[in-house]
């Protein structure tokens, strides 16, 4: 599911395929742990390897479908960032750069659930949101709509 989902909406923006690095789940793992024991993701966030996306959902979700999910709202944090290389908030968009950035070849998940909540954390490398290199990183989308490509991950 990971791939998958990551590889479906980068294809949109030009960015060549991830590959799965256990390596790098192992460290998305531990990461996911450490949420779910601070209850807290701004603890969660240092990471050597490179570059990490955090999501934390309330209630119970399946598997395959949470990380589909996290992907979308990850991607959905396009809405932030400008087609001319600019950010409306750098936050957010930080995360749809992440997702799309084209250097980044390798991604790896993890994933904790307890209590209600599951905390689902995605490590890449090399990292993305290099300052100075977002220009010839993260391309415009292609003609394809959102709701088209949220019903592809959706099948």
């Amino acid at each position: 599911a990971t791939l998958r989902a990551h590889n479906l909406l980068r294809a949109d923006h030009m960015a060549p395929p991830l590959e799965y690095d256990d390596n790098l789940a192992y460290q998305a793992q531990l990461h996911a742990e450490r949420c779910m024991q601070t209850g807290r993701v701004a603890n969660c966030t240092s990471n050597d390897m490179g570059g990490q996306n955090i999501l934390d959902l309330k209630g119970y979700h399946y598997a395959n479908d949470v990380v589909e999910e996290a992907v979308a709202f990850w991607y959905q944090q396009m809405r932030f960032y400008s087609a001319d290389g600019g950010f409306l908030d750098w936050i957010p968009a930080r995360n749809f750069t992440q997702l799309v950035w084209k250097s980044t070849t390798h991604v790896g998940t993890g994933m904790c659930r307890n209590k209600g909540r599951t905390y689902i954390v995605c490590n890449y490398a090399p990292p993305g949101n290099q300052i100075g290199e977002v220009g010839k990183n993260v391309e415009a989308r292609k003609n394809r709509k959102w709701e088209k490509a949220k019903s592809l991950l959706s099948n």
